[in-house]
């Protein structure tokens, strides 16, 4: 840094004996600018903050660009039927298995989990019910049933993967206010009528 600054204190001294010489109007180039010694100085006493330099790259020359082609599976809602059967869905899993798809069924909880290989058992597919995934390892062949907070289902068509939800299976989860009785609690024996119960 220090050869910049003298090559740039250089110069603005050239710049400022220049228009002195001229004659021109100028303002004396220490009101605008520190000299190197001040300069240092003020960076000591400062706290201080180094960059690295920074090299820009042509990121499509110099490192591969991967694109994912991901489709959704808006397309299915027509091929499930929400009424406890999988005769439509489970046609689809077939031809997925034909073509070599890899299938994850993810529900959000054990319950609907358990529900859907009940469901399953009968239709003859090679299905897997595995809890727990491991990240990092890649979805095996075939059918596999797991548990996991998946909002919403995709394919991976390069890939061959396929992911359904419980949502996208059994249809959108919906979420009952249960109305909460009210407790009456009486403040003292004046309130209490006739025929009301007392605990003891």
């Amino acid at each position: 840094m220090t050869g910049a600054a003298d090559e740039f204190a250089e110069l603005v001294r050239l710049g400022e004996q220049r228009a002195a010489a001229q004659g021109e109007l100028h303002v004396p180039a220490g009101q605008f600018y520190l000299e190197v010694t001040d300069l240092e100085q003020q960076l000591q006493s400062r706290p201080r903050l180094d960059f690295s330099s920074l090299q820009v790259y042509q990121l499509e020359a110099d490192h591969p660009v991967y694109r994912v082609n991901v489709q959704g599976n808006t397309d299915l809602r027509s091929a499930v039927q929400h009424d406890g059967r999988l005769a439509d869905l489970t046609g689809r899993l077939r031809d997925w298995l034909a073509e070599e798809w890899r299938i994850l069924l993810v529900c959000h909880q054990r319950g609907q989990a358990e529900r859907l290989l009940d469901l399953l058992a009968p239709s003859g597919l090679p299905y897997a019910w595995t809890p727990e995934l491991i990240p990092g390892r890649s979805v095996p062949p075939g059918v596999t049933v797991t548990v996991g907070p998946v909002n919403h289902g995709f394919r991976l068509m390069e890939e061959r993967l396929v992911v359904l939800t419980d949502d996208e299976i059994f249809g959108p989860r919906t979420h009952r206010r249960v109305k909460r009785e009210r407790r009456v609690f009486e403040s003292s024996l004046a309130d209490l009528k006739e025929s009301d119960l007392v605990v003891r």
